[in-house]
Formats: C-alpha cells, sequence, structure tokens
C-alpha cells in the first residue's frame, strides 16, 4: 500500500544497478512506499534498457560507480527525456557532472531511503501523469505526445533520440506548411548553435528510417533551398 501522498497512479521504474552494488532493502522499499512501481533490476544498464526502450519507463535510478553512470546519463539523455535519478556516494563529487550530464537529480546518501523515494515523487509532479491532460498533436499518420515524449504510428509507439523527437515534433506541428532549416536548428539544436544544412538532411534521413514505416517516412518532403514539410 502507498503511503500519504505517494503517486497514486502505476508507474515503470527501471532500477539501473550492477553485481557488486547491494540495494535489495531500497528497492524492496520502493516497491512498497511508492506503490504500483515496477523495478528493474539490470546488470547490463544500458545496453538492457535501450533493447526494451528507456521511453517505456516513467523514471531511471541510475545505481552504478562513478564512471558507468557518468555515460549512463549522457547515454540516457541522448536517448529521452525520462527523469533520471542518479545514486551517488557520500562525497558527491561526481554530482555537477552527472547533472551536467543528464541527470535530472542526484543522491548523495542512498541509504536514506524515505529521501530516495521523495525525490522521485517530486521529478514525478514535475513530469505528466495519468489523469492529468496531456498535449497530443497528430498530423499524416502520426501521434505525438509532448508531454510524455512518445511518438505513435497506427497505434505502435517508436522510439527515437530526443534531437528526431524535437525534429518530428516540429514537422508535425506545422504540417502543411513549410519549415525552414534554420526553423528547425533553432529548435532541435538551439539558436545558438551553428548547424549547417548538410547537418540538417543527415537527421532528416534518420528520422525516416527510424520510423520505418515507408509511406509515413516519405511523407517528410524536402523543399529545396528552403526547409521540409509535413503533410496534414
Amino acid at each position: 500500500m502507498a503511503s500519504p501522498g505517494a503517486d497514486v497512479f502505476e508507474r515503470r521504474l527501471a532500477f539501473l544497478t550492477g553485481p557488486s552494488r547491494n540495494r535489495v532493502a531500497l528497492r524492496q522499499f520502493l516497491s512498497e512506499e511508492l506503490g504500483d512501481v515496477i523495478v528493474v533490476v539490470n546488470d547490463d544498464s544500458l545496453e538492457a534498457l535501450t533493447a526494451e526502450g528507456a521511453l517505456t519507463y516513467d523514471a531511471v535510478v541510475v545505481d552504478l560507480p562513478p564512471g558507468e553512470r557518468l555515460y549512463l546519463c549522457a547515454r540516457l539523455r541522448a536517448l529521452t527525456t525520462v527523469p533520471v535519478l542518479v545514486l551517488g556516494d557520500a562525497s558527491g563529487a561526481d554530482a555537477p557532472a552527472c547533472l551536467d550530464a543528464g541527470a535530472d537529480d542526484y543522491l548523495a546518501d542512498p541509504e536514506r531511503i524515505h529521501e530516495v523515494a521523495a525525490r522521485l515523487r517530486a521529478l514525478w509532479r514535475r513530469a505528466p501523469h495519468p489523469g492529468q491532460p496531456v498535449r497530443v498533436i497528430e498530423a499524416g499518420g502520426i501521434r505525438v505526445d509532448l508531454d510524455r515524449h512518445e511518438v505513435a504510428i497506427a497505434g505502435t509507439r517508436v522510439a527515437m533520440p530526443l534531437k528526431q523527437f524535437r525534429l518530428l515534433e516540429l514537422l508535425v506541428a506545422n504540417a502543411g506548411q513549410v519549415v525552414s532549416s534554420r526553423a528547425i536548428v533553432e529548435h532541435v539544436w538551439g539558436p545558438l548553435e551553428r548547424v549547417d544544412r548538410n547537418t540538417v538532411q543527415a537527421h532528416v534521413a534518420r528520422l525516416r528510417q527510424t520510423l520505418g514505416d515507408d509511406d509515413v517516412a516519405q511523407r517528410i518532403r524536402a523543399v529545396p533551398g528552403i526547409g521540409y514539410t509535413y503533410p496534414r
């Protein structure tokens, strides 16, 4: 049973750890404290997570040695915007590096198990959950959930890296219009980044490959000298 104030909606929590870590008590506590949480323990952390698809989880707890957790934070953030909580060491020496790499929170003393649960709830309060209104845009056979950062074609979820998601989001939101290459750069990389048209073209090509469905993918059409468009 969840404690008062706990998130009562079902959540999927990936708890990534290694053979040298011993967090059995913590994992059990999280399952009991947070309610319907699915705790997943993987020794081959990154490979196992990405094989199943990070977007199927509502949060990731990273419980690995310093070098591994820093690398994993960076890789996760390149794949998804799912909240990431790092369980670190008492010194917290690598906290700034982990946060800069993409972690949303860092806890230097994971033995304070009640605080671990509280921090996860805080992350979830800042993220949408079932029962809240969601922002969804649809066009040309593609459904994009802006809050959960999910893409679906004919009801089938398609996982993709963050830059591809932002590119698709922009095209679908402006379906039927031509989106300039400059607008794509500003939305996907940021207004201060110097990105040439060849890089934009390469990302569009990768997005088409990720979408998989040839009919849908080929609807992303280049407008020479201007940018790209996607039909309504």
